[in-house]
């Protein structure tokens, strides 16, 4: 730094005493200030791009078949499950999915366990001691209850009149012995795992209640059914005669077993009905929507 003087009548240039060094600490305290001040704005901005926002809570006591009683089991099955809807999480909780199959299982009652609506799977049980109300005979001998029997021959009948003569029963009434027995060659065949996935432990097959019906193909066959004119019409009709596909492709995750085209299962027309109506898909559905609640 330099100063102009003048002297005598001339100007003369002198250097300046000021103190340059005091100058640039101050410069330099002041860059470093800017500095950490930008970091912290930066630094700010990326927590909050980055940062997962809190799941919401399930809070739905507008849904009918809320129960607060569930609200923790709620809030844990839809941060496990964060691609379903609230209404999807409460009705699958309510029915026990969120719970591992066979652990904490729901025993049916006695006073319940011929009702014609009854959720039978990995999560709802028989008592060991369980016989359907009455079993009749189909026509090759199998067993189901009076009231699926008139509907399957009916069904049977109605498809003759349009030409389809492949609609058989391969597999209807097991007593829970029986089950027993075949679930235990399943096991030692596949291992547990695998025959989990298609095979039902004793005390909790649908074939214990006399309404379930497997249905085969020509060559007497589980598998072949679904390669038979027979298996669209029912697919389609099963309804109207009280009939429901149980375990329907694209659901195994509700149904936690397999697809099976020829497994279908006696409800009544009524909620067998109701279930097409309203695009029902699943057992488990209805039962949470119209067995354990009743909308309004």
């Amino acid at each position: 730094v330099y100063t102009i003087l003048k002297e005598g009548g001339n100007f003369i240039v002198k250097k300046s005493k000021l103190r340059i060094g005091r100058l640039l600490l101050v410069i330099l305290i002041l860059l470093g200030l800017i500095f950490m001040v930008s970091r912290l704005i930066i630094q700010t901005s990326n927590q909050a791009t980055t940062s997962t926002p809190e799941q919401p809570e399930v809070s739905q006591p507008s849904i009918y078949y809320y129960e607060e009683a569930n609200k923790e089991r709620y809030e844990a099955y839809k941060k496990e499950n964060p691609e379903l809807s609230e209404e999807e999480v409460i009705w699958q909780v309510n029915v026990q999915l969120d719970k591992e199959p066979y652990t904490d299982m729901t025993m049916i009652s006695k006073e319940d366990e011929n009702n014609l609506v009854l959720l039978v799977n990995k999560h709802y049980r028989y008592q060991d001691d369980f016989i359907p109300y009455e079993l009749a005979s189909l026509k090759n001998g199998k067993q189901v209850t009076p009231e699926t029997k008139e509907a399957f021959e009916k069904m049977v009948e109605d498809a003759k009149k349009e030409g389809i003569y492949s609609i058989a029963a391969a597999s209807t009434y097991r007593s829970i012995d029986f089950q027993r027995g075949l679930y235990d060659r399943y096991v030692k065949k596949d291992g547990q795992e695998a025959a989990d996935t298609y095979s039902s432990r004793p005390a909790s097959s649908e074939h214990h209640t006399g309404r379930t019906i497997d249905l085969m193909g020509a060559d007497g066959t589980l598998e072949s059914f679904e390669k038979t004119d027979a298996c669209p019409r029912v697919h389609q009709n099963a309804y109207k005669y009280g009939f429901i596909l149980r375990y329907p492709k694209g659901y195994e995750k509700i149904t936690q077993y397999q697809y099976e085209p020829w497994h279908i299962t006696y409800i009544g027309i009524e909620a067998a009905t109701k279930m097409h109506e309203n695009n029902i898909t699943t057992l488990e559905e209805y039962y949470a929507k119209y067995i354990q609640h009743q909308p309004n």
